[in-house]
C-alpha cells in the first residue's frame, strides 16, 4: 500500500476534540467499539444483500 504519513496537526486536532467529548479513555474506547460494531453490521447487511442477488 502507498499510505501517506499522518498529519501531526490533524492528529492534534483529533486528540483535542476527543478530550473535550470524552471524559475518560474508557468512554472513548466504548464509543470507538460502538462505531466499529455499527460499521460491521452495515457491511454484513450489504454483503448479505449481494449474496441474495447473486444467488437469485
Amino acid at each position: 500500500m502507498n499510505e501517506k504519513p499522518l498529519n501531526p496537526t490533524v492528529n492534534a486536532n483529533v486528540v483535542e476534540v476527543a478530550q473535550e467529548r470524552f471524559k475518560t479513555a474508557v468512554e472513548a474506547r466504548e464509543a470507538l467499539h460502538k462505531a466499529v460494531d455499527e460499521i460491521s453490521d452495515d457491511l454484513l447487511r450489504y454483503a448479505r444483500g449481494v449474496q441474495i442477488l447473486v444467488m437469485a
